[in-house]
This record gives C-alpha cells, sequence and structure tokens, in this order.
C-alpha cells in the first residue's frame, strides 16, 4: 500500500495499536511492538489536549494540499538528513527525482534493513542507526512545516478506544507515559464528561454537550476496566460498573433484548433505534456486550451474563447470515463462548517481583482475562472469584491461582509455571 487517506482519524489510531500489541504478543514479532509505541506516541504528541481527553482528526490538508504535510522532494530530504545519509535516505524510504505521488515523494519503504545493510555494506546494526538518524533529522526538518489542521472535539466513545490503547500499551511496553495518558483521559472522563447521573458525547472549548449514547456508555466502561487491568486501582473498576449499571437501566430492550441506541431520557425520536452493525468501529451493542461480560467476572453480578447472553441471541440469525458486518459482535460470541481465565495474584503490591509477575502477564497474548491482585492475609475486601476466596501464599512466596468455570488450578509460585498453565 503506497498512498494513504492523509487524515488521521482518532478511532483508527486507537484501534491499529491494540491490533500490533496483541500481533506482537501471538507473533513474538518485534516490529509489530514497534509499530504499536509509534502510534502510541503520535497520539501523546500530536492527539492530546492539555486537560488529558483525545481530540478527534487531523486533516489530510495543509495550506490547502492534501498530504502536502508529508510529503517530500529529494531536495528537501538532502538539506534535512546531509549529503552523507542522503543516498541511504533515497534508497530506502524510496525517494526521487520523478516522486510517488502527484510529483513529491510518500516516504514509502521498498527494503528492509538486512538488504540495504547489503547495498551500502555495512553492518546492520550502524544501518539500523542510521536509518533511525535520518528518521530523527527529516522529522526534525518537518516540525517546522505548517501542520495540518486538527478536530479538537473530544468524542466520549472514541476516547474510551484510545484510553484502552494505552492502557493495554503499558502492560504490553511497560512505558508509564501509556500508563499517564490513559489515568489522565480516564479521569478527565470522569470529571468532565460524567456528572454522576449521564455522561456526556462531547466536549469542546470547555463546554462539555449532548446526552451520551450507547457507544459512548460502553466503550468508556470498557476503557474503565483496562485501566484497573494496568493500574490495579480499585476505582477504576467501579466506575465501570457505574456506566454498566446505566446501560442496563436506560438503554436495555427489556422486552426482545440488546441495547438502544438512545437512553430513555433522552430526547424523544420517532424510533429508538438498536446499532447492531459493526463497521470501523464497533457497534453499540456489540461494545456493551464485550463491556459486560468483560465485568462480570470481576462482580459476579448474573445480570451482565444475561444481558449479553439475551443480545447474542438477538443477533445470532443476524451474524449467521452476515458474519462481515458482526466482526466486534463475533469477538464478544468469543468472550462468552470461552469465558475469561480468571488469574489471581497474592502478593505484596509493592515489591518487585509482583511488578515482574505482571509484567510477565502483560506480554503474554491472552484476550479473554480477568486479573485479581490480592495482599497476603487480607481481611477479603478485595474481589477475587469465588473459587479462588480464601486462598493466600505458600511459604511466603508470591503466589498464583488460574481460575475457570468455578474451578482454580494448584498454586503456582513461579513465572514459568503460570506461563505454562496459562498456555494450557
Amino acid at each position: 500500500w503506497l498512498v494513504p487517506h492523509f487524515e488521521k482519524m482518532l478511532y483508527d489510531n486507537a484501534l491499529l495499536p491494540r491490533l500490533y500489541l496483541d500481533a506482537g504478543r501471538a507473533l513474538g514479532e518485534r516490529d509489530f511492538f514497534q509499530t504499536a509505541r509509534e502510534t502510541l506516541d503520535y497520539v501523546i504528541r500530536e492527539m492530546t489536549s492539555p486537560e488529558g481527553g483525545f481530540y478527534s482528526s487531523q486533516d489530510a490538508d495543509s495550506e490547502g494540499e492534501e498530504g502536502k504535510f508529508f510529503l517530500w522532494t529529494p531536495d528537501e530530504m538532502r538539506r534535512a538528513a546531509g549529503d552523507e545519509l542522503a543516498p541511504l535516505a533515497a534508497r530506502f524510504f524510496d525517494i526521487s527525482e520523478e516522486g510517488n505521488f502527484e510529483g513529491r515523494n510518500i516516504l514509502h519503504r521498498t527494503i528492509g534493513i538486512a538488504e540495504a545493510a547489503r547495498m551500502f555494506k555495512l553492518p546492520e546494526n550502524e544501518t539500523v542507526a542510521a536509518v533511525e538518524k535520518i528518521r530523527q533529522l527529516m522529522f526534525e526538518a518537518r516540525e517546522h512545516r505548517v501542520k495540518p489542521g486538527r478536530d479538537d472535539k473530544i468524542l466520549a466513545a472514541w476516547n474510551g478506544m484510545m484510553i484502552g490503547a494505552f492502557a493495554d500499551g503499558y502492560r504490553a511496553l511497560g512505558d508509564e507515559r501509556y500508563l499517564h495518558a490513559a489515568t489522565g483521559a480516564a479521569n478527565f472522563v470522569r470529571h468532565q464528561l460524567w456528572d454522576g447521573h449521564a455522561l456526556k458525547r462531547s466536549f469542546k472549548d470547555g463546554l462539555a454537550r449532548f446526552n451520551g449514547y450507547l457507544e459512548d456508555y460502553a466503550l468508556i466502561g470498557s476503557a474503565m476496566i483496562d485501566v484497573y487491568e494496568a493500574a490495579l486501582d480499585r476505582r477504576y473498576l467501579d466506575y465501570a460498573r457505574e456506566f454498566a449499571e446505566v446501560i442496563l437501566e436506560r438503554f436495555a430492550d427489556r422486552q426482545n433484548g440488546g441495547f438502544f441506541f438512545t437512553s430513555d431520557d433522552h430526547e424523544q425520536l420517532i424510533t429508538r433505534a438498536k446499532a447492531a452493525f459493526d463497521g470501523s468501529t464497533a457497534s453499540g451493542n456489540s461494545a456493551a456486550v464485550v463491556m459486560l461480560l468483560r465485568l462480570y467476572p470481576y462482580f459476579n453480578d448474573e445480570r451482565y451474563l444475561q444481558e449479553a447472553e439475551r443480545a447474542l441471541r438477538l443477533f445470532a440469525p443476524f451474524m449467521e447470515q452476515q458474519p462481515f458486518a458482526f466482526s466486534h459482535m463475533l469477538e464478544a460470541v468469543d468472550v462468552y463462548q470461552r469465558g475469561a481465565a480468571e488469574i489471581v495474584i497474592v502478593g505484596e503490591r509493592s515489591s518487585a517481583e509482583l511488578r515482574q509477575w505482571l509484567d510477565e502477564l502483560g506480554r503474554l497474548y491472552l484476550p479473554n482475562r480477568a486479573i485479581f491482585v490480592v495482599q497476603p492475609n487480607a481481611a477479603d475486601s478485595a474481589i477475587v472469584p469465588e473459587a479462588a476466596a480464601g486462598k493466600n501464599q505458600i511459604d511466603g512466596r508470591i503466589t498464583g491461582y488460574v481460575c475457570r468455570e468455578r474451578t482454580c488450578s494448584a498454586p503456582i509460585t513461579t513465572l514459568q509455571e503460570l506461563r505454562s498453565t496459562l498456555e494450557s
């Protein structure tokens, strides 16, 4: 793929890092982690508001021309990279006098590091360093250009997706900046979009407006679960539960199952639609079902499971007829069918060894999971699966349990055992 649509949407930059993180975990591909990292760094740099929320999009045009900010001539590249690095830059990023897009050049890799090293008779490590230096020099030069315009609306649903991406980025990559971005945006939502009763859809120029739709509640709720799993701060689970309660009280179709697009206290419309088809982003129903199923292991509230089941039954015939229209709902089916691996770790929260266990968990591909961290000998205020209640450390060591369907594994006291148990 050579020519992009140069506009950058927040939801793409939220969904793609999670895909790359999971692909990196599942396939062991370091390049996928790097792509995720660069995308998250872009959002921190270009799309984060002073209040902590995330802007909606960045335009395709600057100075009236599509893609102008991102395009290069050979002269511009030489001035930025310098004469010594220019030949490598031109070959590695496919920069030519005739250009590959309307007389200019989209930076486009047509060879890899190993091939570039052979062509320029350099060791691979020196080639990597040279390419990184080229990238940095060209980036610094590009920063002096007129940037594309930005849509600085902050939308609840899209922020939910982005918060989840940063939380997952922290778990996989261990970069504290990503946890800070996730918690900062989650707290922005709590303070600016949520009044304790209802969620607002949009924030701009210091003003929150418009009633939240189903997707706003569901995606923000799932984001709060993501932040809990990254920060292990119980408050975020409680926040998620508040959004779940609103969904059950004001959006659920008690007669037929599934969830309406608008709440029962929304302005009166000709009909209350029920968004079902997944497009570039999850439909409100897909997002709500996933959220309720993810929350169920933490609170064991049967209503969450029952309402998710009713929605899946309602949409099952349509999924069978046209699965491509229900890609995210099929994710919900997967969560429902497999259930969560409930991972309980008993240990001192402040210990370096516990951090090591959590880092290992973050690097494993575990799409359906619930994570519980319990202080040793806690007078059990901690949330734990019913089957794990009362389980403690073995010989004062950090101890894990993996529970499924109300049955837990034997105590696990090494990371290797934990990995093996989860993989099986």
